[in-house]
């Protein structure tokens, strides 16, 4: 089973900055720690289906996760993502209102597949997928 520093190192080039640095981070705080892991979550979901700030708020309400589903986390999340170019946002117009509504980019998707990918490949993974059966 390889280490993390050892799957960091197949990490592609253009999304290495997404993923925890172990040379500058031997041990990441769980700040940080828990930072990666909504960002890759949003990115999932979005993955999943296009939505604005206010429907991925609403979902992660639905989903039991109140202390991560308000606007002063979510949508500088977002704007985050977007400057990272793992998000693209287009205007939505409905009678005056306007909102974004956020698509996951080819480097989000990428993003995500190498987070499958890492996960899968190490003892990390395996304890996602047990913890996670029913």
């Amino acid at each position: 089973m390889p280490t993390y520093e050892e799957a960091f190192s197949e990490i592609p080039k253009s999304i290495r900055d997404v993923f925890p640095d172990p040379e500058r981070c031997k041990r990441p705080s769980l700040v940080q720690m828990h930072k990666k892991v909504a960002m890759t979550y949003m990115l999932w979901l979005i993955e999943r289906e296009p939505m604005t700030g206010y429907q991925l708020m609403k979902l992660l309400k639905e989903h039991h996760h109140r202390a991560m589903a308000t606007p002063s986390r979510i949508y500088p999340l977002l704007s985050r993502l977007e400057d990272a170019g793992l998000l693209r946002s287009r205007t939505l117009k409905k009678g005056k209102r306007e909102s974004k509504q956020y698509s996951i980019t080819k480097k989000g998707k990428l993003v995500i597949k190498t987070t499958r990918k890492i996960l899968s490949s190490m003892l990390w993974g395996e304890f996602l997928q047990d913890i996670s059966k029913r």
